[in-house]
C-alpha cells in the first residue's frame, strides 16, 4: 500500500466510519460513487474497513462517475438514487444540498471529517503579504470564536448548511 493509501485509510476513525455508514449494516449491496480522485481512494479504503468489522457486511460496489464531462455528475447520482453515498468537498456539497439542484434528496452522514493531510487546509482568508498584524488578528479572533463556540453562528452567515 503506498503512503497516500495509508493516510487516506487512516482519515477516519473506526466510529467515524461507523457513523457515516450508519443504518446500512443490513443493506443486501451498497454502490458507491466514485472518480478516481483522492477522495474516492479514501471512500473505498474506508467502507472496505467498515464492511470487515461488521458480521455480515453488504457487498460494496464501486461505480466511476466521468467528472471530465460534467462536474456535477456523482451528486445528480446521488440524488436519482442511482448511488448510495457520496464522499466529497463538504462546502461544495453543503452548498448543493441547500440549494434547489438536490431537491432535498440528501442529508450530511457522520463527520465532519477534516483531516488536514488528506482534504487539505480548508476554507482560509487571504492577506497580503507581508500584513502580519492582520493576519495573527484573524487567527486570534477566529480561534477565540472558537473556544466561545460562536464560530458555527459565524459560518451559518455565510454557508448554508453547517458540516459541524
Amino acid at each position: 500500500m503506498n503512503r497516500s493509501a495509508r493516510t487516506a485509510d487512516q482519515a477516519l476513525r473506526d466510529e467515524e466510519a461507523n457513523a457515516l455508514f450508519f443504518g446500512l449494516e443490513n443493506s443486501r449491496g451498497l454502490i458507491l460513487a466514485v472518480s478516481g480522485g483522492p477522495d474516492s481512494t479514501a471512500l473505498l479504503l474506508i467502507a472496505a474497513r467498515w464492511a470487515k468489522r461488521i458480521k455480515r457486511a453488504p457487498k460494496l460496489v464501486a461505480v466511476t462517475i466521468d467528472h471530465g464531462l460534467r462536474a456535477e455528475a456523482a451528486r445528480e447520482a446521488l440524488r436519482n438514487k442511482d448511488v448510495d453515498l457520496l464522499f466529497g468537498d463538504g462546502v461544495a456539497l453543503a452548498f448543493w444540498l441547500n440549494g434547489s439542484d438536490s431537491a432535498g434528496c440528501c442529508v450530511f452522514r457522520g463527520g465532519p471529517y477534516l483531516e488536514s493531510r488528506y482534504f487539505g487546509e480548508g476554507v482560509g482568508i487571504a492577506v497580503k503579504r507581508g500584513n502580519d498584524l492582520l493576519r495573527q488578528a484573524l487567527n486570534w479572533a477566529l480561534f477565540r470564536d472558537w473556544e466561545k463556540g460562536g464560530f458555527t453562528d459565524l459560518w451559518l452567515r455565510y454557508f448554508p448548511i453547517s458540516p459541524f
